[in-house]
């Protein structure tokens, strides 16, 4: 435990009655830190900053949201939160709190940051304190584990939501998947095997879509450090495109990053950041799970108007500028 961490004006993000404390507390009290790297602390530091406040951001890991994004997007984001007059520390860790009664400073890795109060998001972990009770089987992220119909291994009873497990379509892993379309699916699943049907779920590929001030980013299935954890040899396309063609005056950009496993060169992970990343990540999750590749991904037929649509979008310059790389090498 951080010594201090009992000070009052400390809190995390749990419930909407979390959400309202900490809005009514910014019209008061304007220095903030939030503490993790992760979704809820970027949102979060958003919000505070809209609203007047001035954040700092401190976290482990070596880039923001490194769990969902590589460096060439958290790049992107890092600086969209520093154009915004957040400061972003990374590669440190809490180590003490300061204060009388109330919080009034942070320490981490020797360095001191005033504030008037502090939000924990440091992530969640699942909460199976029943299932243990229960004897039901937990996995190695805690999580109960499930079967396709989402029934534990005790006799009629079934789960559903960010306390399972299910398997990831890429590293075949049992791994807690959560978001809310996961968690949607899943209680769909398990409600209507309850009732007496046999419904399954299809392996889980992770679907992630955020808006960060004016920046949309969209990130699927595995990273270059879930890769590396998993002992995947990968083959990676940053690129640059613009959702219309050069000389239409409302184009905007869109940033994509490719990532195939080398050894059978399908697409195992995604992201954008820019215009239509959303919907481009549930295209590419959709790619995933067909197995698309390379020359797949490289050759596929898109549309295109000048006033709509560019001739070659994010996923085909990435893959057929992966493509030709190949082929020069051989």
């Amino acid at each position: 435990t951080v010594k201090g961490i009992n000070l009052e004006n400390i809190f995390e993000m749990r419930k909407i009655d979390d959400a309202l404390k900490l809005m009514d507390l910014v019209k008061r009290r304007k220095r903030a830190v939030v503490v993790g790297g992760g979704l809820v602390s970027v949102e979060t530091a958003e919000a505070i900053t809209k609203k007047g406040g001035k954040v700092t951001i401190i976290f482990e890991e070596d880039e923001i949201l490194s769990l969902i994004f590589d460096d060439y997007i958290g790049r992107m984001i890092r600086n969209k939160l520093e154009e915004n007059g957040i400061e972003v520390v990374s590669s440190s860790k809490i180590e003490q709190f300061y204060g009388i009664n109330r919080v009034e400073a942070v320490k981490a890795d020797g360095a001191i940051f005033p504030c008037d109060f502090v939000i924990l998001a440091t992530g969640v972990k699942p909460n199976t304190e029943l299932a243990r009770e229960a004897r039901i089987r937990l996995g190695k992220h805690d999580g109960i584990i499930v079967n396709k119909r989402m029934k534990t291994e005790a006799d009629n009873i079934y789960a559903a939501g960010d306390c399972v497990e299910i398997n990831d379509f890429i590293t075949n892993q049992s791994i807690p998947f959560q978001l809310a379309t996961t968690a949607y699916r899943e209680g769909e699943v398990a409600g209507e095997n309850v009732s007496g049907g046999n419904r399954s779920i299809q392996d889980m590929v992770s679907n992630v879509c955020v808006k960060i001030f004016d920046i949309e980013l969209a990130s699927v299935g595995i990273t270059c450090r879930d890769a590396v954890k998993n002992r995947i040899d990968v083959l990676q396309s940053n690129v640059e495109t613009e959702d219309k063609i050069r000389y239409f005056p409302t184009k905007k950009k869109l940033w994509t990053s490719l990532l195939f496993n080398k050894k059978d060169n399908r697409l195992i992970g995604a992201q954008f950041a820019g215009e239509k990343a959303a919907v481009w990540g549930d295209f590419a999750a959709l790619a995933v799970l067909k197995m698309m590749d390379i020359d797949e991904l490289a050759d596929f037929n898109t549309s295109y108007s000048p006033a709509v649509e560019n001739f070659w979008t994010g996923i085909t310059t990435a893959a057929r500028r992966l493509r030709s790389s190949r082929e020069n090498i051989s």
